[in-house]
């Protein structure tokens, strides 16, 4: 429910087109995006997640009472044959934060890995979640 609605956000036309990856949280709450903010910007084939703004991501999520979290990242257009498949990278990265998440009792939802091609993955939908 909540993919096809961050999908259709008005920063997904930006984040397609972009030539390096960037990663994105969406705060949700009452089945709606509250807020988003930029996290990381990387370098054109990899962005980490920045371990130490997770305090402030957490901050964010309890004082706006959010119900959960979605993290967006992009791979642009030339890398991986035009696929949204997460690397090996990706899938650790994202097993820290569900942990990180776990540990402070926030609802994280799902990880969406777009392509400007407007392929998407979903972590959840692809039953690594």
């Amino acid at each position: 429910m909540y993919t096809l609605k961050i999908l259709k956000h008005e920063t997904i036309k930006n984040i397609i087109n972009l030539k390096k990856e960037e990663i994105y949280i969406y705060f949700l709450k009452n089945n709606n995006i509250i807020k988003f903010k930029k996290l990381n910007q990387g370098e054109k084939d990899f962005v980490s997640l920045d371990m130490k703004k997770m305090d402030i991501v957490k901050n964010e999520y309890n004082n706006m009472n959010a119900e959960g979290i979605v993290l967006l990242h992009n791979h642009p257009n030339f890398l991986f044959f035009k696929s949204p498949l997460p690397s090996d990278k990706d899938i650790e990265g994202t097993v820290v934060f569900a942990q990180y998440c776990k540990n402070h009792n926030i609802k994280f939802i799902d990880h969406i890995i777009l392509c400007n091609t407007k392929k998407y993955f979903s972590f959840v939908e692809n039953g690594l979640m």
